[in-house]
């Protein structure tokens, strides 16, 4: 069986342009991963603020004092909660 002119110029388009798919495919993988990555170390490093915010609060004399504190702690943390979701 011999192959016409048409079929081997066809069957030569495929290879690259599977190549060309198969790129582009791995260039939207790292895209996602790469946002992921920042995304979970800002959401890492806002979590170890927090925590220190929240023992130097613990550290202050007095009861009231590390209470009005945390409630400060607490109301910010809802407002940057807030500005995230309106940021989106």
């Amino acid at each position: 069986m011999h192959l016409t002119q048409a079929r081997i110029s066809a069957s030569t388009w495929t290879v690259p342009l599977v190549a060309l798919l198969l790129v582009g495919i791995l260039a939207m993988f790292y895209s996602v991963v790469s946002s992921a990555t920042k995304a979970g170390e800002l959401r890492r490093q806002a979590s170890a603020t927090h925590a220190a915010a929240v023992m130097r609060c613990d550290a202050l004399p007095g009861w009231n004092l590390s209470k009005t504190c945390r409630n400060e702690l607490d109301l910010q943390l809802a407002a940057d909660a807030s500005l995230a979701l309106a940021a989106r």
